[in-house]
């Protein structure tokens, strides 16, 4: 169980945005974020150590930060235990700029972003921001399975002849390996797959831990 004994610093103003819980030990950090966030509209409310799993569901919040840099249990496990409960977005902070490690395993544990310390509140911002529209555009995806391919917020896939046309109906050039991975993103809407599921998916006869499959998920 996650802690419920955390120490709150809470703000009255109403919601007009984001409704973001800040976690970290670091108590200047802590309340510059805060603060940022409230000057711009938001609610936030900053803890030194994770609260207990009701609160986190029984508040309106939209967005965690996280800090990596924890204790007792570190963020990656309490990263791992939200998600195991709860979809909210997750945006995970880690104090070392060049730790690649600490990125792929936060964001294969389920985060939905990273940002390195010294923290920027304006691209906190921004970037929380991007993560709501997202999320917010994908409750309103929805792929029309035709026979001859699908159609999908104005654009169409055609099976029959592999090709892509955009909103105002011009082609959209697609590999071999492109359409395969969007053919597999369709037949499975709203789904989370893994790197292994989506490498046998477009390269079943390839070795599925290539990590070229990053690079082409980005270009898509």
């Amino acid at each position: 169980m996650l802690h419920d004994s955390a120490s709150l610093e809470t703000h009255p103003e109403p919601v007009r945005g984001l409704n973001v819980m800040i976690v970290t030990p670091d108590d200047t950090l802590r309340s510059h974020v805060t603060t940022y966030l409230r000057e711009h509209g938001c609610r936030a409310i900053g803890a030194d150590r994770m609260p207990a799993m009701g609160r986190l569901q029984s508040e309106p919040f939209n967005l965690l930060v996280l800090d990596a840099q924890l204790d007792p249990i570190d963020g990656f496990e309490a990263l791992r235990r939200v998600r195991a409960v709860s979809e909210l977005p997750i945006i995970m902070i880690t104090q070392n700029r060049r730790d690649e490690i600490d990125c792929v395993v936060g964001l294969e544990l389920g985060a939905d972003d990273f940002l390195a310390a010294p923290l920027n509140p304006r691209e906190l911002l921004a970037r929380g921001r991007a993560i709501l529209r997202r999320i917010g555009r994908s409750r309103f995806f929805d792929a029309e399975n035709r026979s001859g391919g699908w159609r999908f917020i104005g654009w169409e896939l055609r099976r029959r002849t592999r090709t892509l046309t955009d909103p105002s109906a011009r082609v959209v050039d697609l590999t071999r390996n492109e359409y395969a991975l969007l053919c597999t993103f369709l037949e499975a809407p709203r789904q989370a797959l893994s790197r292994v599921q989506l490498m046998r998916a477009t390269r079943p006869h390839e070795d599925t831990f290539d990590r070229s499959i990053d690079g082409q998920v980005l270009r898509l």
